[in-house]
């Protein structure tokens, strides 16, 4: 009976550490892979913003343009710009 308490013991720490393991690496990997999510939602606006400043230039300049085939090709790389 004494050693049957022990063994169930034993198991209970050893359970309760690989609990705590697992919580602690599951934490740690969440924090990278958010760090992660959070790195690449950033990098993403940063590219948005710049090709709004490219879309802008594209579109000023369709505006400075007399020219009716500048013209289309400005307004098909705005569009193909755009689809990004």
């Amino acid at each position: 009976m004494l050693i049957e308490s022990i063994n169930f013991l034993i198991y209970g720490i050893t359970r309760g550490l690989f609990s705590i393991a697992l919580t602690i690496s599951t934490l740690i990997l969440s924090e990278i892979f958010l760090s992660f999510i959070v790195k690449l939602y950033l990098s993403s606006i940063i590219f948005e913003n710049l090709l709004f400043g490219i879309n802008s230039a594209l579109l000023q300049s369709m505006k400075l343009s007399f020219d009716k085939k500048p013209k289309m090709l400005l307004f098909t790389l705005t569009r193909l710009f755009n689809a990004f």
